[in-house]
């Protein structure tokens, strides 16, 4: 089964090696055996080869650029998979519990083509926070990043999310959209104690949100488990 990754980001990047049939492309080429593409660059459009399934790793963005690439190259695609972000959601209330069926945000460009594709049968991956190798939530802080403790994180880990993917490679769906969370909520606050790190300042009051994974562990083995948070995070930091 060929497999087409268009971006070969810190996500595609990852995909492409735990599974070298799959075809991964760049908009400036290092390889020979990586296509150049360049989404706003309808010359590149040309170099891409035919494949059973696409995984769209990139914003869709802008609507028309994805609405011609779509007319133009993907419409004889069997399955296609884009990953998108729990940004998405709009949020109206501190700690709002949100599904696949919340009230979505169509002024924001990338969302605008995702759901372009999807109402042509793509699979919307929505993404929380990624975390993993060279991505320690834990430096976030150190780095001063965090500014308001109570907000609410929701991570998945760069390992989920590749095996996510590969179950919908082999187990495609249509027009579905799939929130990607680990399920364990939890405030920078209590990160940070973890961590070991303080925080000096109340912080801004911000809205966040608390995503609900139920749809994706459904479709998932029963037995799946998420990577277990903490365990690889730099947790000593003083």
């Amino acid at each position: 089964m060929k497999v087409l990754v268009l971006g070969k980001g810190y996500v595609g990047k990852t995909y492409c090696e735990k599974y070298p049939d799959a075809i991964g492309t760049r908009r400036k080429v290092t390889h020979k055996d990586t296509p150049s593409f360049d989404l706003e660059n309808p010359a590149t459009w040309k170099n891409l080869p035919k494949a059973e399934t696409i995984i769209w790793t990139f914003p869709a963005t802008p609507l028309e650029k994805v609405q011609k690439f779509y007319e133009e190259k993907l419409q004889d695609c069997k399955n296609l998979i884009v990953l998108g972000s729990t940004s998405r959601y709009i949020i109206k209330r501190q700690k709002q519990r949100i599904d696949e069926d919340s009230p979505i945000d169509t002024s924001i460009l990338r969302v605008q083509g995702e759901e372009f594709l999807k109402q042509q049968g793509a699979t919307i991956l929505a993404l929380a926070g990624i975390y993993g190798p060279d991505r320690d939530p834990v430096n976030w802080l150190y780095k001063g990043l965090i500014r308001n403790p109570k907000k609410m994180l929701n991570l998945i880990h760069l390992d989920d999310i590749i095996s996510i993917l590969d179950h919908f490679v082999h187990s495609p769906t249509k027009g579905e959209t799939f929130n990607l969370s680990d399920g364990e909520a939890k405030s920078w606050m209590e990160i940070g104690e973890k961590a070991g790190f303080h925080f000096r300042m109340p912080g801004e009051r911000e809205l966040s949100k608390i995503i609900i994974n139920k749809k994706i562990k459904d479709r998932l083995p029963k037995d799946y488990k998420f990577k277990e948070r903490y365990s690889s995070w730099q947790l000593n930091n003083n």
